[in-house]
C-alpha cells in the first residue's frame, strides 16, 4: 500500500501534462463562460430597456385616459403588475427576483407602487436606463413622462446577474458542462499524452536495455525536435565513453607489456641472489622482495588477461574446451599455496564436460576463481570445486569458508579495482572483474551466494553445454 502511495506521489511528466491539458480546458471554458455571461448581461440590459419603453408606451396613455379616476388607475396598474407575475410558478423564486417593480406618479404624487417594491427611486433622468443602489445592491431604473408632463411612469429591475436576466448562472448550465466533462477528459488526456510520449518511451527503453559494455550509437534516432538533441547528446556521451575506454585499455595493455620484462629480470636476479650465501637478515629481505615481485607479476598477468577479455567481447574462439582439465590444472598450480596454509582442496567433476569458447580466457577464469578461494579461505579449511553437468548447461562451483561478501556489495565486486572494505588480504581488485568479463564473453551466467550455514562464499558459473 505504501509503495503505491509513493508511486503516485512521485513526480510524473504524464501527470503534469494531463493536468496542464485539463487546466487549459477549464480556463478556456471559464473564459468562454465569462464572455457569454457578459454578452447575456448586455443583451439583458438592451432587452430590459426595450421592454420598459414598451411598458411606458402602454401605461402612460392609459393613465392619461383615466386621469379623473385615481382609484381606477391604481386598480389598472395592479392588474398589470399581477399579469406579469401570472406565469411565474411558486417554485421559481429566483424568477420572482427578476420581476420589474412598477411606479406611477401624477403631478409629482405617487399613485401606484408594486407591493414588493422595497423603495421608491429618485428619478434623476428620463427616457434612459440608469442604475441606483438599494441596500448595497444595483438596480436598473427607466422612467418616462407623458406628453403633457403630468404623468410619470418608472420601472425598476434588479441589476445583479442572478436577478437581472442571468438565470443560467443560477441554474448552472454554463458551469455544469465543465464540471461534468472534466472527469471524462482525464482518460482521453492521459491516452493522448501517452501516445505523444511513445518516442520518448522508445528512446528510454533502448537506453535502459543497453549492456554496460555496449557503447555503440543508439539504434533509434527520433526525428522529433524535442528528442533529437537528447538523442545526439547520448550518442556523443557514448562516443566519449568509448574513446575513454579504448584509451584506458590501450594504456593498461602497453603498461602491462612494458612491466613484464623488468619484473621478470628482477625475479631472475632475486632468485640468483637466493643461491648465494647471505646473512639471515639479507635473506629475509630477499624473501620479501621475491614475494612482492611475485605479486607484481601476478598483477601484470591479471591486467593482460583483462585486456584480452575486453579486446573483442563479441568475437572469441569457438573451441571445445574440457572444463575438468582446466580445473585440475588450476588446482595443481595453486596446490603449493594451499598446502602452505593447510587448506584441503576437494574436487568433484563429471567426465567429458566441454564448453565452447576460448581456452586461454576460460583458463584465466578458473585460475582466478581458485586463487581467490584459496587466498581468502582460513588456514585449515576446505575449498571445494565442482564441475557438474546440469540440464542444458555446464555448471562450475567454487566454495570457500572465508569471510564471504555481503549481499549489498556483490554487484560492486565485479567493478575493476574495487575491494571489499575492511579486507586484510592483499590484492588488486581485478580477480572477479576478469571472471565477469570472461563469463560475459562466453554468455555464461555468474552468481554469488552464501555458503552453507551462511559461511563462506559460493561462486557459480553456468555455461551453455
Amino acid at each position: 500500500m505504501m509503495g503505491r502511495v509513493k508511486h503516485w506521489l512521485q513526480p510524473s511528466l504524464v501527470r503534469r501534462l494531463v493536468l496542464a491539458q485539463i487546466t487549459t480546458a477549464a480556463l478556456l471554458w471559464l473564459v468562454l463562460a465569462a464572455f457569454v455571461a457578459r454578452d447575456m448581461s448586455m443583451s439583458s440590459a438592451e432587452d430590459d430597456l426595450s421592454q420598459m419603453r414598451q411598458g411606458a408606451a402602454m401605461v402612460l396613455p392609459l393613465a392619461q385616459a383615466l386621469d379623473a379616476q385615481p382609484g381606477l388607475i391604481h386598480q389598472t396598474m395592479q392588474h398589470i403588475d399581477e399579469f406579469q407575475r401570472a406565469n411565474v410558478t411558486p417554485n421559481e423564486a429566483q424568477s420572482m427576483l427578476q420581476m420589474p417593480r412598477l411606479y406611477l406618479w401624477r403631478d409629482g404624487d405617487l399613485l401606484y407602487r408594486s407591493a414588493d417594491a422595497m423603495t421608491t427611486p429618485v428619478i434623476a433622468q428620463t427616457r434612459t436606463l440608469f442604475e441606483v443602489a438599494v441596500d448595497g445592491l444595483p438596480w436598473r431604473v427607466y422612467a418616462e413622462d407623458s406628453a403633457d408632463g403630468r404623468m410619470r411612469f418608472a420601472v425598476m429591475t434588479p441589476g445583479t446577474p442572478e436577478a437581472a436576466g442571468l438565470s443560467p448562472w443560477s441554474r448552472g448550465w454554463l458551469v455544469l458542462p465543465l464540471l461534468v466533462s472534466l472527469p471524462l477528459l482525464i482518460v482521453p488526456a492521459w491516452l493522448s499524452v501517452r501516445f505523444a510520449l511513445r518516442p520518448w518511451a522508445r528512446l528510454s527503453s533502448e537506453i535502459a536495455t543497453r549492456g554496460a559494455d555496449d557503447l555503440s550509437p543508439l539504434g533509434f534516432t527520433p526525428r522529433h525536435r524535442e528528442l533529437s538533441p537528447l538523442s545526439r547528446a547520448v550518442d556523443q556521451l557514448l562516443d566519449r565513453l568509448r574513446q575513454s575506454r579504448e584509451r584506458e585499455r590501450s594504456f593498461i595493455a602497453d603498461a602491462a607489456h612494458e612491466l613484464r620484462t623488468p619484473i621478470a629480470a628482477m625475479q631472475i636476479n632475486a632468485e640468483a641472489l637466493q643461491e648465494r650465501q647471505l646473512p639471515a637478515e639479507d635473506r629475509e629481505l630477499l624473501v620479501g622482495l621475491l614475494r612482492s615481485n611475485a605479486r607484481a607479476g601476478r598483477l601484470v598477468a591479471q591486467l593482460l588477461a583483462l585486456t584480452r577479455s575486453d579486446a573483442s567481447p563479441t568475437r572469441r574462439a569457438d573451441d571445445a574446451v574440457d572444463v575438468e582439465v582446466l580445473v585440475q590444472d588450476a588446482l595443481a598450480q595453486w596446490s603449493p599455496v594451499a598446502q602452505a596454509k593447510q587448506i584441503e582442496l576437494d574436487l568433484e567433476s563429471h567426465a567429458g564436460l566441454r564448453v565452447r569458447g576460448d581456452a586461454e580466457s576460460l583458463r584465466t577464469l578458473v585460475d582466478n576463481l581458485a586463487g581467490n578461494a584459496i587466498k581468502y579461505a582460513p588456514a585449515g579449511s576446505t575449498v571445494r570445486v565442482r564441475a557438474l553437468r546440469n540440464v542444458g548447461h555446464v555448471q562450475l562451483e567454487v566454495l570457500d569458508e572465508g569471510p564471504g561478501i555481503a549481499p549489498e556489495l556483490r554487484a560492486r565486486v565485479f567493478d575493476r579495482f574495487y575491494r571489499v572494505p575492511g579486507q586484510t588480504q592483499p590484492g588488486s581488485g581485478l580477480g572477479l572483474a576478469i571472471v565477469k568479463s570472461v563469463a560475459d564473453q562466453h554468455g555464461a551466467r555468474l552468481e554469488l551466494e552464501d555458503g552453507p550455514n551462511a559461511k563462506g562464499l559460493l561462486v557459480r558459473v553456468r555455461f551453455a553445454a
